[in-house]
């Protein structure tokens, strides 16, 4: 049995107003308009809502009954049109990218280039956020989907392994560790050295290892990030160890990298807000960045 939309409306709207004046008022129809839809509803479900009473509607026992499903069936179809609504406005919205500069200056300008593509009218905005500020930029900020090092433990945030970075030793061209197929951590002492700053997790891996091994670095200064590290390297400051994906960021044959040993790996993931679900945009986004870091770097 299908039952007319208008129909339940109008009988709402009669039980709600009292009248079939405050009724026809509320939905903007005309009295008689409301009577056929009414005079139709009744007809559609088989017994009589109202009794008719010196041109009056009173609501029968069946109508009051009647009333409690009617306001369930529309209050479910109004929130249906709110649901495609947010869905459509969704859709149009600015998608929203946070990621560190070890990712805004390496991959995401292809995973950003790859999406558009995609959606060619998407908007996007990214936004470079160090490792050391995310926590608290993203407890002041919204944000869909975005790229971090693991581990990553903030409240109401998911994550999503991406890959397993090695870590490499970045020098200046000619450099007479170039020489060796894989650099041992002893030989860190011998040369000035480029450092990351204290607060970045590869720089506490690094320390540790040169613990283990009683090396003293000879310094020669510290940087927030890898990129400017890999350039002063190419500009003979120092070695320095980075992450191998900063080597993307740098210009071809400027600088030259080995394996060290003992060694450490870098864990980079996916993050967005566990609080909602993932839209359709970012997950495309993060299906991007997945298939970029696995097929330059490997496997999480």
């Amino acid at each position: 049995m299908a039952i007319a939309v208008q129909g339940l409306r109008a009988f709402r709207a009669v039980m709600e107003g009292g009248s079939t004046a405050a009724a026809a008022d509320r939905l903007g129809r005309t009295q008689p308009q409301l009577s056929r839809l009414i005079a139709q509803l009744e007809e559609e479900i088989g017994f009589p809502l109202f009794d008719r009473e010196r041109r009056r509607l009173v609501p029968t026992a069946r109508a009051h009954r009647f009333y409690q499903e009617v306001l369930r069936a529309l209050d479910g179809l109004d929130n249906i049109k709110q649901v495609a609504e947010e869905l459509r406005l969704e859709a149009d919205a600015q998608l929203r990218v946070i990621a560190p500069p070890y990712a805004s200056y390496t991959v995401m300008p292809e995973a950003l280039a790859r999406y558009r593509k995609r959606f060619p009218s998407g908007e996007f905005s990214l936004e470079l956020v160090t490792r050391s500020s995310m926590g608290r930029w993203i407890s002041f900020h919204n944000f869909d989907i975005g790229i971090a090092s693991l581990p990553f433990d903030a409240p109401s945030i998911s994550t999503t392994p991406l890959a397993q970075v090695d870590t490499v030793v970045v020098m200046p061209l000619g450099h007479p560790l170039s020489k060796l197929a894989v650099v041992p951590v002893e030989a860190f002492g011998d040369y000035p050295f480029v450092a990351l700053n204290t607060f970045t997790l590869l720089r506490r891996q690094l320390d540790q290892a040169l613990d283990q091994a009683a090396v003293r670095l000879n310094l020669a200064c510290e940087t927030d990030t890898g990129l400017s590290a890999c350039q002063m390297a190419a500009e003979g400051v120092g070695i320095t160890v980075v992450d191998r994906l900063w080597l993307d960021a740098m210009p071809p044959k400027r600088v030259e990298h080995r394996p060290w040993t003992p060694g450490v790996t870098s864990s980079f993931g996916l993050i967005h807000p566990s609080t909602s679900p993932v839209s359709d945009r970012a997950r495309v986004l993060g299906e991007i960045l997945i298939d970029i870091f696995r097929s330059r770097y490997g496997a999480a």
